[in-house]
């Protein structure tokens, strides 16, 4: 059910899935602090002590970065950037309201009525803070194209407001803003599956399943190397089907350098 405060607002599953695409790099972090932590006791306690510091200093600054993905978006009430504040982490969504912003400065401005697909957005609030993004984070978050430029059109509009100073008004049943989600624009393949996303799916749900069925019904001398293979394999599977540009040819994001 729509939020009636939401005028233009990532997915709450895209997020998500962001956010466990980039806990996969977490995992593999957890495994090597357990070796450690059960390693021979041989191995010197000094360099076991050093190895857990690292590594939780290393999975500490990971869980940060998934912490502040934040659900970016476009309220009545403001604007949610694409990363939270480290003071807001458990923010959810973080939202800057319209009232603490001074300026919004959109590069290129469209005077032609026509969002650009490439751009940068810097938001000077009046604690004297800014927050800056390209529309290559934007179109990332929303895994689309079109709902970029509307994100851009509707910052638009907040950005005339301030500049003629007078309050924004951001509402899905105003005439400007019902326009600018209405636009159609035409929507490239940038963020389509890749094959490569496809095959790394259905080979590794395949495999985990053959390996899950060995081990539970199959030779005891079979079980141990088959749960290594379904444990590979399941990675395989989490790491494709929440990666849809597999092995995509990156493509150019926008630098958004301030003239």
């Amino acid at each position: 059910m729509r939020d009636l405060n939401e005028v233009l607002v990532v997915k709450r599953l895209l997020v998500w899935r962001r956010r466990l695409t980039a806990l996969l790099v977490v995992v593999p972090g957890v495994a090597a602090l357990a070796l450690v932590m059960e390693g021979p006791a041989n191995s010197g306690l000094q360099n076991q002590l050093l190895l857990v510091v690292i590594l939780l200093a290393a999975l500490t600054y990971a869980v940060v970065l998934i912490l502040r993905l934040n659900r970016v978006g476009v309220f009545t009430q403001g604007i949610a950037p694409p990363l939270k504040p480290h003071s807001a982490l458990f923010d959810e969504p973080y939202i800057i309201p319209w009232t603490a912003i001074e300026v919004i400065e959109l590069s290129p401005e469209s005077k032609s009525g026509r969002p650009p697909n490439d751009y940068w957005v810097s938001i000077r609030l009046r604690s004297g803070k800014e927050a800056r993004f390209t529309s290559t984070t934007v179109a990332n978050q929303f895994r689309s194209e079109s709902q970029g430029r509307r994100f851009y059109a509707l910052l638009a509009i907040a950005s005339a407001s301030l500049r003629e100073g007078i309050a924004i008004s951001m509402h899905p049943t105003d005439r400007v803003v019902k326009d600018a989600l209405q636009a159609n624009w035409p929507e490239g393949s940038r963020f389509r599956r890749t094959a490569a996303s496809w095959i790394g799916t259905l080979l590794g749900g395949v495999l985990f399943l053959i390996s899950l069925l060995v081990t539970s019904l199959g030779p005891t001398s079979f079980r141990e190397s088959f749960i290594t293979v379904g444990s590979l394999a399941l990675l395989l599977f989490l790491a494709s089907l929440l990666t849809p540009r597999l092995l995509a040819h990156p493509s150019k994001a926008y630098s958004g350098a301030k003239p």
